[in-house]
């Protein structure tokens, strides 16, 4: 059972080491010293974070004057680094830097030689500039020989892997590492299960779907397959759920009335009684062109009605002889009217009648023609009166008809 679980640590830690790279030990006299190297050093190569460490040294007296030093010129300190790079890692040293002097008053970290363990890491982790791994790290360094720390990321990931117990304290914990670990695998083995504790395994969100020791991990494989299951329960339960909706489709009859309907489609397809409006359109359109040139012809004639109506109008309107035969029946009556009475009926006609200065020759005309009627009609009275009464008037008439004779003469 030991051989199994050391050969599975072991495996376990050449698939971090791909993935995080290899552990390389940080350089330095103090503990200060190792812990810029494990800053300058995280993610790139060991010879860029040596080269790092020893320009720092080169160009700046201590660390406390890179500590008041500007990012520009902690970072030009840099060139194996890229610009963006370089500025990140110098923000993260000289805040690194400040929060140790700003906590303890001194730019050096051999103070922590004199505490525990668990002192040692809670110092380095109110800092809040340093990874957990490089913490554990730097309590590992305070110690004369290498040993199995208590690390609560590192022991939750060897739980879960299996490696562990799932009850197991943190004493038997570091017993058993300790027993299944080569003292050469120590840095190596807290550096890589640090990191993937505190990135990927972590305490409640653990992404197992990400992580790279699926097949290697006993808790990773059993939530796998629990969020299979519970996929394929909820499949089953979305196919389920359409097998029910499946039998009310034969409820309504369908398929039986689908057959009659498509027969129906087929006798009378749907596509003719579309078009039907479509083709009908136009034909519509050309039979009523000719109707429709019909009524055009009496809107067209509108025109005649009003001309018809106008002649209407100009028939209505009084002619001539007969506003001269009234003007003759009101002469009888009043001579001197005359020329009023035949003004009236032109008043009474429609408005268009004819202008006011044709009015007074009309009425001029018409008094003449009355007189003429008057004395042709009075000429012959006045002649049988004088034939049959012979009285001194006949005079008078024979004057009259003198005069009516003289005037058919002019």
């Amino acid at each position: 059972m030991a051989e199994k679980k050391q050969a599975k640590l072991s495996r376990v830690l050449g698939t971090l080491e791909r993935v995080f790279g290899k552990y390389r030990h940080p350089m330095g006299d103090s503990l200060l010293d190792r812990l810029v190297s494990l800053i300058l050093g995280d993610g790139e190569a060991a010879d860029d974070a040596e080269s790092g460490v020893h320009a720092l040294q080169q160009e700046f007296l201590d660390w406390n004057e890179v500590r008041v030093s500007s990012l520009t010129e902690i970072s030009s300190v840099l060139p194996h680094l890229e610009p963006q790079r370089a500025t990140l890692k110098a923000a993260r040293l000289r805040d690194t830097l400040t929060r140790v002097f700003d906590t303890h008053h001194k730019m050096t970290l051999q103070f922590l030689m004199d505490l525990d363990p668990p002192a040692r890491r809670d110092f380095l982790d109110r800092l809040n500039t340093v990874d957990a791994w490089v913490g554990q790290i730097v309590v590992l360094l305070c110690e004369e020989e290498p040993t199995v720390q208590d690390a609560p990321h590192a022991a939750r990931v060897a739980k879960r892997l299996g490696i562990l117990e799932r009850n197991a304290t943190p004493s038997k914990a570091r017993k058993a590492l300790g027993e299944l670990l080569n003292p050469d695998d120590f840095y190596r083995f807290h550096s890589h299960f640090v990191r993937l504790g505190e990135t990927v395994c972590t305490v409640k969100a653990y992404q197992c779907q990400s992580c790279c020791l699926n097949k290697d991990c006993d808790e990773g494989i059993s939530v796998m397959r629990a969020r299979k299951a519970n996929a394929g329960s909820s499949n089953g339960k979305k196919v389920a759920a359409k097998k029910k909706e499946k039998p009310s489709a034969p409820v309504k009859k369908v398929p039986p009335t689908s057959a009659p309907a498509e027969a129906e489609k087929s006798a009378s397809p749907p596509t003719p009684a579309k078009e039907k409006p479509k083709t009908a359109s136009p034909k519509v359109s050309n039979k009523p062109t000719a109707p429709v040139k019909k009524t055009k012809a009496p809107a067209k004639a509108k025109p005649a009605v009003k001309a018809k109506t106008q002649s209407k109008a100009q028939k209505t309107k009084p002619s001539p002889q007969p506003k001269a035969a009234k003007t003759a029946q009101a002469a009888k009556k009043k001579a001197k009217a005359g020329a009023k009475v035949s003004a009236k009926p032109a008043k009474a006609g429609s408005k268009k009648a004819a202008p006011k200065k044709t009015a007074p020759k009309k009425a001029a005309a018409a008094k003449k023609a009355g007189v003429k009627k008057k004395a042709a009609g009075a000429a012959p009275k006045a002649a049988a009166t004088a034939k049959k009464k012979k009285t001194p008037s006949g005079g008078k008439a024979t004057g009259a008809s003198q005069k009516a004779t003289k005037k058919k003469g002019r």
